[in-house]
């Protein structure tokens, strides 16, 4: 089984014995607008990609997006001109930016936790969006693209995507295996928890969502 040491940059430090170590990093973050625009080359980490490369040729770079406005992902994923539109700027963006794939972070599809303006459409229109993005990205003929998402470890998640039908499309599903106890729980517990604890109440944990989305049919080397 291949082995991804990945990691998320943000405005920290990364040094020449950082990309060394590791196989894969995630620029966080470019942001998707509602007109299916993108941006992010004025992120610092985007301005040091040659000397990403320069220190480690065979890291792989990903540029991972959000949504700059709360319902930019809903609106891009709706309708097909928009999906087109959108999957056209991202995969502009990795060969202007000399990038080796792209990273979804939609938090979350059907689901209004950040005050977008989701709806249950947004099930099918998602796997619609990735699809998309894939023919766009494969298009370029330059190279093979990375393509991901940043998946909410539990099983709302599960429920709210087409898991299999999106799997067609990815090369790997980054699971958020963090914030597992947070805010919107009633009890305190580790926020990372390995394995689920006897006794409580909300029983979510690394070892549960690796099961969950492999039972729901994600290849276990794709996790």
């Amino acid at each position: 089984m291949k082995k991804y040491l990945l990691a998320y940059v943000g405005k920290g430090e990364i040094t020449r014995e950082d990309t060394q170590q590791l196989t894969h990093i995630n620029i966080a973050f470019g942001f998707l607008h509602k007109d299916g625009t993108i941006s992010a080359k004025d992120h610092d980490k985007v301005q040091m990609i040659p000397k990403f490369r320069e220190w480690n040729p065979e890291l792989k770079i990903v540029i991972s997006l959000v949504q700059k406005e709360a319902d930019a992902f809903t609106t891009c994923a709706r309708s097909e001109e928009m999906r087109e539109k959108a999957a056209a700027s991202i995969a502009a963006a990795v060969t202007e930016l000399d990038l080796d794939g792209v990273d979804l972070d939609w938090e979350y599809p059907c689901v209004p936790s950040n005050g977008g303006d989701t709806k249950l459409s947004d099930k099918h229109d998602f796997t619609l969006f990735c699809e998309a993005i894939r023919r766009h990205l494969d298009a370029l003929q330059t190279k093979k693209y990375l393509f991901s998402i940043a998946a909410g470890a539990d099983l709302y998640y599960v429920h709210c995507v087409e898991l299999p039908e999106v799997m067609k499309y990815l090369d790997y599903i980054c699971l958020m295996t963090y914030d597992l106890k947070c805010g919107f729980h009633a009890l305190a517990g580790h926020h990372t928890s390995l394995y689920s604890k006897v006794g409580d109440v909300f029983m979510n944990s690394c070892d549960q969502a690796l099961r969950l989305f492999h039972e729901a049919g994600v290849p276990k080397d794709k996790l």
